[in-house]
């Protein structure tokens, strides 16, 4: 099988513009989409990797989620002038409401980082459709929805196995859910198949106990206001003196510039790590499993609703620029 990460780029960057590893806001890219059909299907390490017809310009490949719907509607993702941030092009997704199985519009497009890092700034730009419906059970829990993966991925199988290869599993897995009419940020932290972050002490997440919410507000005053809200995030890479490693990992979000939620005390990894251990974070994919079960009885283009990105920045240092920045080089390679 292909390695994978068949490049290693090279990035010129400043320290002006944060030392960025990878950006994209769109604009120059064709427009771009893939069919959604009933059963998903991967571009580059599905499962093996293979060529692919199309996948999304500047990046490395996507996961595409079967729909639950009989009738589609809408392709899962559209790379277009639809929803633009200004001017220009964004990324837009759309969600079905055909099923309650957290799996419903999975959809993502992956880059590798072309390197291993330890920390990770990453910034983007995100809106929702207006109005944008929520699932309110009887005792007052909603729906669900992922935002990125960042992990390390070993460079060998499908960088989209989280489940079936332990040392693919995402790190970081960022997103939101729905109380009633409030919207909590959730910080959950993929670190073995067990759902253990290995260290001292061990960190366990699970969405009913242990996995760390913040009250955001009401989805009216947060993102349910048809305007664009950027959002940041870091996360750091817990350390180790040889073979003993410190539950001193960290991960932090801000909303249009106001720290939300930080923790500086994850054990991301350890000397037991199935990674043996886990070295940093070289990929990363942009969306992600959504669970929003808010029309029942619907089908086609009436089961779904759409959230847009734009001016997606990572980097090395917390990114300053307004916007996104400067292109980087795209003609400096090396094979190995």
């Amino acid at each position: 099988m292909k390695n994978v990460l068949p490049y290693l780029f090279l990035f010129v960057c400043t320290p002006a513009y944060s030392q960025v590893i990878f950006q994209d806001n769109f604009n120059s890219s064709a427009d771009w989409t893939v069919a959604q059909g009933a059963t998903s299907t991967c571009c580059r390490s599905c499962t093996s990797d293979g060529t692919c017809a199309s996948y999304p310009p500047n990046w490395d490949g996507y996961y595409n989620g079967g729909s639950y719907c009989s009738d589609p509607g809408h392709n899962n993702f559209y790379i277009s002038s639809t929803n633009p941030r200004g001017s220009g092009k964004s990324l837009t997704f759309w969600d079905e409401s055909c099923t309650q199985d957290f799996g419903n519009s999975d959809a993502q497009v992956g880059k590798s980082l072309g390197a291993v890092y330890s920390e990770v700034w990453i910034q983007y730009y995100i809106k929702f459709q207006y109005p944008f419906h929520w699932e309110v059970m009887a005792n007052g829990d909603g729906g669900g929805h992922k935002w990125f993966h960042l992990q390390y991925h070993e460079g060998t199988s499908t960088p989209w196995n989280y489940f079936g290869n332990p040392a693919n599993m995402p790190i970081g897995v960022p997103g939101i859910h729905t109380y009633y009419d409030h919207v909590y940020y959730y910080s959950a932290y993929r670190c073995e198949i067990n759902y253990y972050c290995q260290g001292t002490p061990s960190y366990q997440f699970d969405v009913g106990t242990d996995m760390d919410h913040v009250d955001l507000g009401t989805w009216s005053s947060v993102f349910g206001d048809n305007n664009w809200h950027k959002v940041e995030f870091y996360y750091k890479m817990n350390t180790n003196a040889g073979a003993t490693f410190h539950a001193d990992g960290i991960h932090r979000f801000w909303l249009d510039g106001v720290l939300k939620y930080e923790s500086s005390n994850i054990p991301f990894s350890d000397n037991g790590s199935q990674q043996s251990p886990r070295r940093g974070f070289n990929f990363f994919a942009i969306g992600g499993n959504n669970s929003n079960y808010w029309n029942q009885s619907c089908n086609g283009t009436a089961c779904e609703q759409w959230y847009a990105i734009d001016d997606l920045v990572l980097s090395q240092t917390r990114y300053t620029g307004g916007g996104t920045a400067p292109a980087n080089p795209t003609n400096l390679r090396i094979n190995h």
